[in-house]
């Protein structure tokens, strides 16, 4: 998948993810899970771009043309759902609009792919229109649920989805690929104050956080 052969943490989760395209049965719903700060969202994407444009090296052209509108934020196949600015939580209305735009005509691929980010802020009405869509989703659907609590999401949905839970690195590990990605002498204490997340780490030393 992409580059996330170098991020030792995500290796169980690729395993899962191959043992299902090599059996060529990849699930209707994924539940993704873990600690905030580890690149879950990242994986989940790339996940998507997988499944919706195939590899380079099956069809390079078509690939990189799927690919650039996927990066563009505009592959008519993949929705994402997420928390709203002004809101606090997942809504009703947002995943309506996500079961019609499940049940429309797909345009460039195969699948069509629903990314529920922090999908334990789905509330009772959301969670509940989701679990119907979950027991009968539309042929060729991939609905990815990704959560930093799982013990916030309905054990009712959790239970119609295969489960891939990511898991924190080691510290060295996320310290040396740290170092790859940010020009900082301070790597060690960086990581500590992020709690050995890596993702969570760089993003504070982007955003100016940590200094």
């Amino acid at each position: 998948m992409n580059n996330f052969g170098s991020l030792p943490w995500f290796n169980d989760a690729l395993k899962l993810i191959s043992q299902y395209n090599d059996q060529d049965c990849l699930p209707h719903a994924l539940f993704i899970y873990g600690n905030e700060g580890l690149g879950k969202i990242a994986f989940c994407k790339n996940l998507a771009e997988r499944v919706l444009c195939g590899s380079s090296s099956q069809d390079e052209e078509a690939f990189n043309k799927c690919s650039n509108l996927f990066h563009a934020n505009t592959h008519p196949d993949f929705k994402i759902i997420k928390v709203a600015d002004d809101a606090k939580q997942i809504k009703i209305d947002q995943i309506r609009e996500s079961i019609e735009w499940l049940s429309l005509t797909k345009h460039n691929s195969d699948h069509k792919v629903l990314l529920i980010m922090s999908a334990e802020k789905m509330n009772r009405f959301a969670a509940n229109s989701m679990l119907k869509i979950l027991e009968e989703p539309p042929a060729g659907t991939l609905i990815i649920l990704a959560s930093n609590r799982p013990a916030g999401v309905l054990g009712t949905i959790k239970s119609r989805c295969a489960h891939i839970e990511i898991k924190p690195p080691k510290f060295t590990e996320a310290a040396s690929w740290l170092s790859t990605q940010v020009d900082y002498e301070h790597i060690d204490e960086l990581l500590h104050e992020a709690g050995g997340m890596p993702y969570k780490a760089l993003f504070m030393h982007n955003d100016g956080v940590y200094e």
